[in-house]
């Protein structure tokens, strides 16, 4: 899927064909965001940036899902995607949390 229009339609073409995707937003295009913590759902994005950014849902977007790369990058920063889009629903930071061993304490029996 390629869409070249607004960010807010991008975003909106992803919650349409991909809902269960996550998306996280690259800081080294638009540096650390308070707001956006960590990956969340197509939904989720678009309500933290009406929120928080509303400026940015009206900025022009390239949409890039195919087999090599699912992204979003900005007109004005083509060199790198402000957003990457998981399809698996989990961002790679996600699933390495959910992979790490747990460390449970046990208590000394007295």
């Amino acid at each position: 899927m390629y869409l070249n229009d607004l960010l807010k339609t991008c975003l909106l073409a992803v919650e349409s064909r991909h809902p269960t995707s996550v998306i996280e937003v690259n800081e080294a295009v638009l540096g650390h965001q308070r707001f956006w913590e960590e990956a969340c759902s197509p939904h989720q994005a678009l309500e933290i940036l009406r929120v928080q950014a509303t400026q940015l849902l009206e900025e022009d977007a390239h949409l890039v899902m195919d087999a090599q790369s699912s992204d979003i990058y900005l007109v004005n920063q083509p060199q790198e995607p402000t957003l990457w889009i998981y399809r698996g629903g989990c961002s790679p930071a996600q699933r390495a949390r959910r992979q790490a061993p747990a460390h449970h304490l046990v208590a000394a029996s007295v």
